[in-house]
């Protein structure tokens, strides 16, 4: 179903609580990618204007940014290494304008971190059999090895479905990387540090275990 600008200003003056069911109205059918795409750029063009709205507007900003994201995730409109990817960067990005003492609490990056970490879906162990075998089956040609699982995918073919998660963990582990020196500490702070230690070990052409 098409949509226009002015359908986006009409969900966004709706109600936090009443954003999901003006969706389903909207598209019963299903929520298409590219409103969840235009709905969070939108959402992040906003961040770029924090220096010229007072601090509340900048927490107000931002917490909508996220809610957005949480909402495009529990409506299957956004994978999970994607959110909090997203969440991680505007995380940061926020912190350039708003104190760390002033950022609203779902945007605190100890609990940016704790989320990612609480839902990794590979153990330390299996990430690193799976970056293995990723290494294997590149044999020395990584560019033949990446062209072969985007072609398992056009055609539905099976997949090693850990080195697909591998390489999720990868992008999210970028995103978070800058976020550690706002939340120092044991828990999922001190989780995330040894996960950023085994990033050579994951690389297609590193050998040491």
């Amino acid at each position: 179903m098409a949509w226009s600008r002015e359908d986006y200003q009409d969900f966004r003056k709706a109600e936090p609580s009443l954003r999901e069911q003006w969706l389903r109205v909207k598209f019963p059918a299903g929520v298409p990618a590219h409103w969840w795409f235009f709905v969070i750029e939108s959402a992040e063009a906003d961040l770029g204007r924090f220096q010229h709205v007072d601090p509340l507007g900048r927490r107000a900003s931002l917490n909508y940014v996220l809610e957005m994201i949480d909402l495009a995730l529990s409506m299957g409109g956004i994978k999970h290494y994607l959110a909090i990817s997203i969440k991680a960067r505007l995380v940061r990005r926020a912190l350039q304008t708003i104190s760390l003492e002033d950022m609203p609490v779902d945007a605190q990056p100890v609990r940016v971190i704790d989320e990612a970490m609480s839902s990794m879906p590979l153990s330390i162990g299996d990430a690193l059999n799976a970056a293995e075998r990723r290494r294997s089956e590149a044999a020395g040609d990584s560019g033949a090895f990446y062209a072969s699982i985007r072609q398992a995918a056009q055609q539905s073919l099976p997949a090693d479905e850990d080195i697909i998660k591998l390489g999720e963990i990868e992008y999210m582990l970028a995103e978070l990387e800058p976020l550690v020196v706002f939340a120092p500490g044991e828990g999922a702070p001190a989780l995330l540090s040894q996960w950023l230690s085994m990033k050579a070990q994951f690389e297609v052409g590193s050998a040491d275990r």
